[in-house]
């Protein structure tokens, strides 16, 4: 490919910005449904996280981890969804320092919740 006469760099150009533009729409859509159940986009990536978790469920460093953040991010997340009853953290059986976390039954009815309000995208799915 050739470039020398400008044309390639501004197509790729004004389709990267209109991704971006829907990007941006499809995140606000995404916050103002989450809101709706009272989570942030990371607590709910963090109780997708233990959802998907073995059923031993996941160490705060194993969901740090996979979700790439810091411990005390998972920390303070892992407490507010505690509090709220979605989470229910135990010792580990190896490390007594350690808290395993799994969601509650309330957390997985909220999950059920979550899922079936996003039903109605599911005609978007493959649309480009």
């Amino acid at each position: 490919m050739n470039d020398s006469d400008g044309k390639i760099a501004p197509q790729w150009l004004d389709r990267a910005e209109s991704i971006l533009a829907h990007a941006r729409k499809i995140r606000a859509i995404l916050d103002k449904r989450i809101a709706a159940f009272g989570l942030s986009e990371p607590e709910l990536a963090l109780l997708w996280a233990c959802i998907a978790s073995p059923p031993e469920g996941r160490g705060q460093r194993e969901l740090a981890d996979f979700l790439a953040v810091s411990t005390a991010q998972i920390s303070l997340m892992v407490e507010r969804l505690s509090r709220a009853g979605i989470l229910q953290g135990r010792v580990a059986e190896d490390d007594r320092r350690r808290r395993i976390w799994q969601p509650t039954a309330a957390g997985r009815e909220l999950w059920t919740s979550i899922v079936q309000s996003f039903k109605d995208l599911d005609q978007y799915r493959g649309a480009a």
